[in-house]
């Protein structure tokens, strides 16, 4: 019997050492999606990978091959088994698989009970999945309902007025440390769209940004609009003496700070007091970097 199935796994069923290596890039889904609909045997696929989850919304032609969806799933991300997914992957199905969906449109299932980011990220999903050619009716309505159900939830509710996001915990954190933002040095590595939402609200509390990206180009433009600078030279080079707060927001799949990076940079600006904080999923930076003195790091 045909059937809407939910698979995957969350900040409620695994760590981030797990999270992260279930994490699908957006250049990479599009490819996936059609794995899972040209030979798994799946009808319809979508994917929501974000910092705090990475689930499948699907549809099965059976209960035979619904059953295989997680450990199909396990070998396409873990072919090695080395990363614990087989551990921490799970699966909903039928009606229960539906009020999921719209349980995570919601924000009722985010680590931040009502966050708004959330709802953008389903309707990334959907589209991309339409781009990939692997949306169909029944999918397709069910993402579409999920989305009017989360608005009617925030708008009857009032829910996500006083929360945040995963973002906006990160400044929380970081004007705690540093005692507030104005006049702080805070150097940016990334410049999408977390970064760019990060970037408004460090500048309307007063920090001096500097923002480095893989592309030069997105620096550029994230900079001119805060009125701040780009680096070019390197995120280690970027991290001078007058940086308070360095905050990791790229989507690469392997650090790109390493903790010899960070010992490099703390070496070069005489132990100076450094706070680091990392919201990528992969991790931007090396556990092992919280090791170095004068380093504060925390990562989610």
């Amino acid at each position: 019997m045909t059937e809407i199935v939910v698979a995957g796994l969350s900040f409620h069923t695994a760590p981030l050492a797990v999270r992260e290596r279930a994490a699908v890039a957006e250049s990479e889904a599009r490819n996936l999606l059609r794995y899972l609909v040209g030979h798994s045997g799946l009808l319809e696929a979508a994917v929501v990978s974000t910092c705090n989850r990475t689930e499948f919304y699907l549809v099965s032609p059976s209960a035979e091959l619904t059953g295989e969806v997680v450990p199909r799933l396990v070998r396409y991300l873990d072919p090695a088994g080395a990363g614990g997914l087989a551990d921490h992957l799970g699966a909903r199905r039928g009606a229960e698989a539906v009020r999921h969906i719209f349980r995570v449109a919601s924000g009722l299932d985010s680590m931040v009970l009502g966050e708004a980011q959330i709802l953008g990220q389903v309707k990334a999903a959907h589209r991309l999945a339409r781009e990939a050619g692997t949306l169909d009716a029944r999918l397709d309505f069910v993402m579409r309902r999920a989305v009017s159900v989360a608005k009617r939830v925030r708008t009857e509710t009032g829910i996500g007025r006083s929360t945040g996001s995963v973002t906006e915990l990160a400044l929380e954190h970081a004007r705690d440390a540093l005692g507030g933002l104005e006049g702080r040095g805070i150097l940016l590595v990334g410049a999408g769209k977390m970064s760019a939402a990060a970037a408004r609200q460090l500048a309307a509390h007063g920090a001096r940004l500097t923002i480095t990206s893989r592309t030069g180009e997105s620096a550029e433009a994230l900079a001119r609009e805060v009125d701040g600078e780009a680096a070019h030279d390197g995120i280690v080079a970027a991290v001078g003496e007058d940086i308070d707060l360095v905050i990791c927001s790229t989507s690469s799949s392997r650090p790109v700070l390493t903790a010899a990076d960070v010992a490099r940079v703390q070496r070069s600006r005489g132990g100076r007091p450094l706070c680091i904080v990392d919201i990528a999923v992969p991790r931007d930076v090396e556990p092992a970097a919280a090791e170095v003195p004068g380093v504060s790091l925390v990562d989610l």
